[in-house]
């Protein structure tokens, strides 16, 4: 519980939040251990100085990273089917394979239906 007061401070710190005594303030049950822990914290963010990595360093990781994302995207394909992931595919393709099914049957329907038409007239 303690280690997790700590964090949250310190993440309060950072973003220019309260003070350390108005902080343990808040966690009276906790005041006697928490206040140690705190002053300790605040006295090492002092002490830390903001640095800020050099341009070409920067430039390299940033060239890295791109690199690194490309290897890992696969190339885009002209064939729109392909683009589908693998079971949308198979879906796209089973349908097609019914509505083929559905129109087959309806012409045998109507064909059918048309020489019971055509006996019964005659």
């Amino acid at each position: 519980m303690l280690a997790e007061l700590v964090s949250q401070y310190v993440d309060q710190m950072f973003a220019g939040g309260r003070d350390a005594a108005t902080y343990v303030a808040v966690f009276a049950g906790y005041q006697a251990d928490l206040a140690p822990l705190v002053a300790l914290a605040t006295r090492v963010r002092a002490s830390l100085t903001p640095v800020e990595p050099r341009a070409e360093f920067r430039e390299e990781l940033r060239t890295r990273l791109l690199v690194a994302a490309r290897a890992r995207k696969p190339a885009p394909s002209h064939d729109s089917l392909r683009l589908l992931p693998q079971p949308r595919r198979e879906v796209l393709i089973g349908a097609a394979a019914v509505g083929s099914l559905v129109s087959a049957a309806a012409i045998f329907a109507v064909v059918r239906s048309r020489s019971h038409t055509a006996k019964r007239a005659a």
